[in-house]
């Protein structure tokens, strides 16, 4: 299990990935110890969208809303 912090992110803290289980798990600022968990079936595809969105500095919030919002993150 891997996990990503973000310092800068006024919305997530930090992002944990299970690749065994194809789960995701989301720390928000306003609770950065407590994790929300989402189904991904492409956890890599993911990664790799959140480095996008992270090295082009948008919105971890938004990026997160909009993974959500298109089903590749589905709440468990």
């Amino acid at each position: 299990m891997n996990y990503i912090e973000f310092a800068n992110s006024t919305a997530i803290s930090k992002i944990f990935f299970d690749h065994d289980n194809d789960e995701i798990g989301i720390a928000f600022t306003a609770s950065p110890d407590k994790y929300y968990y989402f189904q991904c079936e492409d956890i890599d595809d993911f990664i790799s969208r959140l480095q996008e969105t992270v090295n082009e500095q948008k919105s971890l919030g938004k990026f997160i809303a909009e993974m959500r919002k298109d089903r590749i993150l589905i709440s468990v």
